[in-house]
């Protein structure tokens, strides 16, 4: 069920992956994403064909897979709420910063992380040249990492 859970998660995570560079590094150029065409008229009209806009080149990438908390890693962890680290990129700036395997992220800025989202979310709008404070437990003691982006 564990393995089941990593897949599906992994799996879900496929497009932060290609934002935050979970399985590249942080110098390694953005996948470009082709959606497939929408329809921007009335069905039938034979009208005008538009594709959606690909994410922006200057997103921030952090280079880590991340998943929700398990029922296994919420008695684990003895918490709730947070995103643990399944992966670390090598030579990304998750590993530069310190991040390692099993850490869990319990807050950015402050702010509380509920799951994986919340965490994507911070990454993806997080502009160059921003600097964010991670709140992490490892080993059960909790750290800060600071990542510019």
């Amino acid at each position: 069920m564990k393995q089941r859970q990593l897949r599906a998660g992994l799996a879900a995570l496929m497009f932060g992956t290609a934002i935050i560079g979970a399985l590249g590094s942080a110098t390694d150029p953005l996948p470009v994403y082709t959606p497939p065409p929408v329809n921007t008229t009335s069905p039938g009209s034979g009208g005008v064909l538009a594709a959606p806009v690909a994410p922006a080149a200057s997103q921030g990438r952090l280079g880590i897979a991340l998943n929700n908390l398990s029922p296994q890693d919420q008695a684990f962890y003895k918490r709730q709420t947070g995103a643990v680290i399944e992966a670390v990129a090598p030579a990304s700036l998750a590993e530069r910063s310190g991040f390692r395997r099993n850490d869990l992220i319990i807050a950015i800025d402050k702010n509380a992380v509920s799951g994986a989202s919340d965490v994507i979310n911070a990454v993806t709008n997080a502009p160059a040249g921003q600097r964010l404070s991670f709140t992490i437990i490892r080993n059960g003691k909790e750290q800060q990492l600071d990542v510019s982006f």
